[in-house]
């Protein structure tokens, strides 16, 4: 009972911190101003955003499929986009879900084990993040006078900044040794033990997974892929302002800044980035010439097509992807019988 009561909590308190950020962020803005805006949105350019938004899972699901190859697994570009799209939409619901939703799809379909997987789809998620980090310090060095706006319009003029002396990071040190050298020496007295075992399995081909970078053959392909993913979350993003006359001559610039403050709203720990979306980005437009409820309607506008099409695309692979029957190739199968005569 206790632990169905955390589950329903850890679900529902991110959930309640977005809602409470989306009306804060749009305390200002009526509903029937925002469907007026919605009203005269000229809808033609998200059929580019929905063209954008699948060739940047396109280039996503063929760069998995680069870094599952060198385990020995040759999933299906079909199915292996299918789990991505799976992915993006269950993480609409439960935050962080879509990874293993994401691993068990590929896992059902084509039989490549989870842990394994898994640990690729992290890597992935490392690589995301780097790109996104090289993003705001492009930012910063492109709009460092904006973002300075945007910060004191959120946490004020006065930051304040926790120092470690030298005695703090010694301690800090000590203990994880002595952390380490406890996890050693119990490993060594249970390391027969049946449970033990497993997670040592599990550690393994969590490792491989997030190593398999090093084994990828077409290095160039790779990192091409990682860089077109972005630049067509670019374009998904930027395409929107076309929708109205107050936002299309913003410029790329604009469009620049958007994508990483977007992106970090994406990436906060609450459903679809709800409220964090709003806040950063609605508040970002007002320095570029909008007033506070233009830019909170155009972040509402973004934010919610750009919902709508991840629904949309989804949705359909997620229901495809339910009606296949798994198959397991026939390398895969060699791959697990190894496994297990190991």
């Amino acid at each position: 009972m206790k632990k169905t009561l955390l589950s329903i909590l850890k679900y529902l308190l991110p959930l309640g911190i977005g809602i409470a950020m989306f009306f804060y962020a749009t305390k200002d803005i009526s509903f029937a101003s925002v469907m007026q805006q919605f009203g005269e949105a000229k809808y033609g350019y998200l059929l580019l955003g929905i063209l954008f938004f699948t060739i940047s899972n396109m280039a996503r699901a063929y760069r998995w499929l680069l870094l599952v190859e060198p385990m020995g697994y040759k999933p299906s570009f079909k199915r292996s986009f299918l789990s991505v799209m799976v992915g993006y939409f269950i993480n609409l619901v439960f935050p962080r879900a879509g990874e293993i939703s994401r691993a068990a799809t590929i896992q059902r379909l084509e039989g490549i084990p989870l842990t394994t997987v898994l640990g690729t789809i992290i890597l992935e998620r490392v690589i995301d993040v780097f790109f996104l980090f090289s993003l705001i310090i492009a930012l910063l060095l492109v709009e460092s006078g904006k973002v300075n706006e945007l910060l004191s319009s959120f946490l004020g003029n006065s930051f304040q900044k926790i120092t470690f002396d030298l005695y703090t990071i010694l301690l800090l040190g000590f203990v994880g040794l002595f952390v380490v050298v406890i996890i050693y020496f119990l490993y060594q007295k249970w390391k027969n033990n049946r449970i033990v075992q497993n997670i040592r399995t599990f550690i393994v081909n969590l490792l491989q997974g997030l190593t398999s970078i090093r084994k990828v053959k077409n290095q160039t392909a790779f990192w091409f892929h990682s860089l077109l993913i972005w630049v067509m979350y670019f374009w998904m993003s930027y395409i929107l302002f076309f929708c109205f006359e107050h936002t299309e001559n913003l410029g790329l610039r604009v469009g620049f800044v958007m994508l990483v403050l977007g992106g970090i709203g994406m990436a906060a720990p609450v459903q679809g980035g709800i409220g964090t979306y709003h806040l950063l980005v609605g508040k970002a437009f007002t320095f570029y010439g909008l007033t506070a409820v233009e830019g909170q309607i155009m972040a509402t506008f973004m934010h919610t097509t750009q919902i709508l099409i991840i629904l949309l695309v989804g949705g359909i692979s997620t229901i495809i992807s339910m009606s296949l029957l798994p198959t397991i190739p026939k390398n895969s199968q060699e791959n697990i019988s190894t496994d297990q005569k190991q």
